[in-house]
């Protein structure tokens, strides 16, 4: 106020950036008409209440390894998460598969910024196994009685490998018979995982 007549009010800072958020130290300046002059001081609390936007792949894919595993990291699954002032950490809720999962696996995604702020989105992670199983043949010689002989997979592939261990074995000839004495016989062993990966 004043006695006479007040034309002049002006602070030193009226403009405000995530760079600024605590306490803020503003100086009113008050001016009459005569020229005479005022000044008080306020505290100006910048707050960042906003959340962040989290955002996610509707789909993640990723691949078990030899061993039948697989990792991830946040990075695999955000997609473009922002806010309005600044990200402090992404974290997501699991990150290490294997080859016994089902067919899809939410994972969250967590994002949280400077002031606390937290959002989160979900995205399915889908465990594929693209690598084939490694089929292992062995010699095998066979007396025949005094009916046909027949073989089984596990007879002459049963050393194969497969990094899921969901091998299925087949043959392509199983049945021998004394037409067949004294003879080699190439018979192919074909391992399938249960993916549809195969190796002959």
């Amino acid at each position: 106020t004043d006695e006479c007549e007040l034309v002049g009010l002006t602070i030193n800072v009226n403009t405000f950036s995530c760079d600024d958020q605590g306490a803020n130290p503003v100086t009113l300046t008050v001016t009459d008409g005569s020229g005479n002059v005022a000044t008080c001081q306020t505290i100006v609390n910048v707050l960042d209440d906003t959340p962040p936007d989290a955002i996610c792949h509707s789909e993640t894919f990723i691949h078990v390894d030899t061993a039948g595993l697989a990792e991830i990291t946040a990075s695999d699954i955000d997609n473009g998460t922002t806010d309005n002032c600044q990200l402090s950490s992404l974290t997501i809720d699991r990150a290490s598969f294997s080859c016994t999962e089902p067919a899809n696996v939410p994972v969250t995604l967590t994002a949280t910024d400077g002031s606390g702020n937290v959002a989160t989105c979900q995205t399915d992670v889908i465990v594929l196994d693209t690598i084939p199983p490694v089929a292992v043949c062995q010699n095998l010689t066979i007396s025949l009685t005094t009916t046909d002989t027949t073989l089984t997979p596990e007879m002459l592939g049963g050393n194969s490998t497969d990094n899921c261990d969901s091998l299925i074995l087949s043959i392509n000839k199983s049945e021998f018979s004394c037409e067949d004495h004294g003879t080699i016989q190439i018979v192919e062993v074909t391992a399938t995982d249960a993916s549809g990966n195969s190796d002959i």
